[in-house]
């Protein structure tokens, strides 16, 4: 169990405010002060920095974060885990992307299901940035992402490399990716692991997705290979998410000149929890 001053640490680390979090903990703000200084003494260090009113984290503070949210994590892992050898109901929680989660998880529930015996089964469709809240609030002890995600906060194995393509719902020529420009674009939300790497396909032209003539942004990949089919914009997505539609001839592979991009899908957990072997034996389940 998380010693009780961490949570008032974590909570000052969400509000960066004293005040905020006195108010989301329901406590005082001197009591908030004296857990945050036990801590200072504690670790001999200064977890927090003043300049006039700003508060920021210092580097030590950052340390002690991120230990934190794994612990905070790994304890929520853990009562679950008693809970079960007392006999209540077993559970396992994870995340996916949305490509992930249509195209890669449902083949795969019956492995993990006589593997674990998980009575209760949670999966989280949604995209890179939340489901990475959600690892670190202990919601999900896992998930599989695709897209960026910060390396010193969460331990990862490789799930598997797939290609990232330009589509259409008509049949086009070879095109540049600045002639690309001339079509509306089709694009998934903020947040979205795919979003992200396709401003970042962009930025490595010189370009940004304001630049195509028109926007069209949802957050639904059922919808955004319909938009395509009705030759509503163009998009970028994996190819794995339109083999089907590849072949039936409802959506057409857009051949860019110099243009060959692959992508991860990534397995993550927070760094260094005590539970990385079961995490590495669910990936494996997950890769047959």
């Amino acid at each position: 169990m998380l010693d009780y001053r961490i949570y008032t640490f974590l909570a000052v680390c969400r509000n960066m405010s004293f005040t905020k979090a006195a108010d989301e903990l329901s406590i005082t703000q001197p009591a908030v002060s004296q857990h945050i200084k036990y801590l200072e003494d504690m670790y001999n260090t200064r977890l927090f920095s003043f300049n006039g009113k700003k508060m920021s984290i210092t580097n030590e503070g950052r340390v002690l974060l991120n230990a934190a949210t794994t612990m905070l994590h790994d304890s929520i892992h853990l009562r679950e885990t008693l809970s079960a050898i007392k006999g209540e109901k077993k559970k396992l929680s994870f995340g996916a992307t949305l490509t992930v989660g249509e195209y890669i998880v449902p083949y795969h529930m019956d492995k993990i299901i006589e593997k674990f015996g998980a009575e209760d089964i949670n999966i989280k469709i949604a995209n890179t940035n939340e489901l990475l809240e959600d690892i670190n609030s202990g919601s999900v002890d896992f998930a599989l992402v695709e897209g960026y995600f910060e390396k010193s906060e969460y331990d990862y194995l490789t799930y598997s490399s797939e290609p990232y393509i330009a589509v259409a719902g008509v049949k086009l020529p070879e095109q540049s990716i600045e002639e690309l420009l001339n079509y509306r674009i089709i694009v998934r939300e903020e947040g979205s692991g795919t979003r992200a790497i396709f401003e970042n396909v962009l930025s490595a032209h010189n370009l940004k997705v304001d630049d195509f003539a028109g926007k069209l942004e949802i957050n639904n990949i059922g919808a955004i290979k319909s938009l395509v089919a009705k030759g509503t914009g163009i998009s970028f997505i994996y190819k794995r998410a339109v083999e089907k539609e590849l072949k039936d001839n409802s959506i057409f592979e857009i051949k860019i000149k110099d243009f060959s991009v692959n992508y991860n899908f990534t397995f993550v957990w927070r760094k260094n929890s005590i539970y990385a072997d079961y995490y590495r034996e669910v990936f494996e389940l997950l890769r047959v």
